[in-house]
């Protein structure tokens, strides 16, 4: 599937390269990491992923699996992130300089905080590492992005018909929004991360549950309301976006048009609404490394 990504959003970056000109240092470190996740060497991988046999129900599919990745992988991946975001001034820049240089990188450890979305390690890794956690968590999660994608078109086929929570049943994740897809208006939450695509089955909030009617309500544009909004719930102060289109996005494209649809983000962050920074779930995924060969 050589080309497969990067061909199908090729447009949406494009339109925000030209109409998002502040947003092009992300866009260059994010098509990197789509061109990464066109080798096919990480369907390769998750040939061999092992789900958890005893995994509950209401946990997602990579919830106590175990996966190992080729040597050297990890720290490829990587430092072809840092080689595609090593440009550019101020903070971030003079911290992924330092991380290029470095003569070794805890890069497996990176990419399963990533994709465990623990900020927490991410943080640890940073200090240890002397350079700024947030410029480290940028360069985890697009690193995670390839193996993440991979695994989301081995366990797209195996999603729950019904399944009722709010997260991504792939990976454990909230929703970057939601798509009020085609004619039938078929209401389908997206993963920013592995591309999940679900049918909402559950009435009420994502995040909290409650279907308490005087709770939710909707932050409507003074145009084009219908073709998006935001839905809102003054009990947990949680929101969701909410974009009718007429195709489903790539998996690639979610993070995409998430960054399209960011005035919703404003909107909502305005009224004092947030989305939840941690994970919805703690996968417990074990990610491991084959050992290296040594010389002969």
């Amino acid at each position: 599937m050589v080309g497969g990504i990067i061909a199908s959003v090729r447009q949406q970056i494009d339109t925000l390269a030209r109409t998002r000109p502040e947003s092009a240092p992300w866009l260059a470190r994010y098509e990197a990491a789509l061109r990464l996740a066109d080798d096919p060497v990480w369907d390769e991988v998750t040939a061999g992923l092992r789900l958890a046999p005893d995994r509950l129900s209401v946990a997602p599919l990579l919830a106590g699996a175990t996966l190992e990745l080729p040597a050297g992988l990890a720290e490829r991946t990587v430092r072809a992130v840092l080689a595609s975001a090593g440009e550019g001034e101020g903070l971030e820049a003079t911290a992924l300089m330092v991380l290029t240089d470095a003569h070794h990188l805890p890069a497996l450890d990176l990419i399963a905080a990533a994709i465990a979305q623990d900020i927490d390690q991410i943080d640890a890794l940073a200090i240890g590492l002397g350079v700024d956690p947030d410029a480290l968590a940028v360069v985890a999660h697009l690193a995670a992005l390839p193996l993440l994608l991979a695994c989301g078109r081995r366990l797209s086929a195996r999603i729950p018909a019904r399944w009722r929570a709010g997260s991504c049943p792939i990976c454990g994740a909230w929703p970057a929004a939601a798509e009020v897809r085609g004619l039938e208006r078929a209401r389908h939450l997206r993963c920013g991360r592995c591309g999940g695509d679900w049918v909402q089955t559950a009435a009420g909030c994502l995040y909290c549950g409650t279907t308490d009617h005087e709770q939710l309500g909707s932050l409507v544009p003074e145009t084009n309301a219908e073709a998006h909004r935001v839905e809102t719930c003054t009990q947990c102060r949680g929101y969701v976006k909410t974009i009718a289109t007429i195709r489903p996005w790539t998996p690639g494209g979610v993070a995409l048009a998430d960054l399209a649809s960011v005035e919703l983000d404003l909107a909502a962050l305005e009224h004092d609404y947030t989305r939840p920074a941690g994970p919805a779930f703690d996968l417990g995924l074990r990610l491991t490394e084959a050992p290296r060969q040594g010389r002969a």
